[in-house]
């Protein structure tokens, strides 16, 4: 695999978490927290990752500044054992379902960018049923990366590691005006053969909406070496539920 392609996979792969976003400059759309309060009680993890049929409108800052919106969409499925597939735009696409703990997992992300499939063994947890304030929880898996368009042919493999703790709570303030929060810290690895990648995230949580903003930075490594870094965010500015879903 090629220098720039494995950097490619990588940073498609250190997006393996709830919520993606684009790149941010000095004139990314307005976010502030006001008030910071202690977490009183366990976060469900309808809260964190919502699995209804929904479509979110986020803002995001494109390269040259501008604020551009991107759509999300979760849809049901039956693909690679998920119950629900969540389009990131038209970037990525990502399969999820509740496991046995009634936990949210993940069983595949498909970077469209990249014609890449990557799938995880177990299924990787992404919300807990239940989280206690102050609790790290962390789920280390397999994983493999194989080609769209050639699904037998695989193009890497190694391990993936994401780890979420509840912080606190949050009164913030949006594009869709002041809310209480809550604020929750993910740290996902993707330790390949050729590369890896580190992505950790600040998600600020709201009542009936999931989550309203994320703040991302991104480190991609190739043998060792400091190959990229991006720091991202993504705020939410309207969310509509559906009829029905689409396999």
């Amino acid at each position: 695999m090629s220098c720039g392609r494995a950097i490619r996979l990588c940073a498609a792969l250190a997006t393996a978490a709830p919520i993606s976003c684009a790149a941010v400059g000095p004139d990314s759309p307005p976010f502030e927290v006001l008030s910071i309060h202690p977490a009183t009680e366990s976060l469900a993890a309808e809260a964190i990752y919502p699995l209804t049929t929904t479509q979110w409108t986020y803002e995001t800052a494109q390269r040259g500044g501008a604020i551009e919106p991107v759509i999300y969409r979760r849809l049901r499925t039956k693909r690679f054992g998920a119950a629900w597939v969540t389009h990131q735009g038209d970037e990525r696409s990502e399969f999820c379902r509740l496991d046995d703990d009634q936990n949210v997992v993940m069983t595949a992300v498909i970077s469209h960018v990249d014609r890449a499939i990557s799938l995880f063994q177990p299924p990787l947890i992404v919300a807990y049923r239940d989280l206690p304030p102050g609790e790290v929880r962390q789920h280390e898996v397999a994983m493999r990366v194989v080609d769209v368009r050639n699904p037998s042919r695989q193009r890497e493999s190694g391990k993936a590691r994401r780890t979420i703790q509840y912080v606190g709570d949050y009164l913030i303030r949006t594009p869709m005006g002041e809310m209480l929060t809550k604020r929750v810290d993910v740290s996902f690895t993707a330790d390949l053969q050729f590369a890896d990648a580190n992505t950790t995230s600040a998600i600020y949580v709201a009542e009936g909406l999931g989550p309203v903003v994320e703040q991302r930075t991104q480190v991609v490594r190739i043998l060792g070496l400091s190959a990229r870094r991006r720091h991202q965010t993504l705020l939410l500015t309207s969310r509509s539920s559906e009829d029905s879903g689409s396999p």
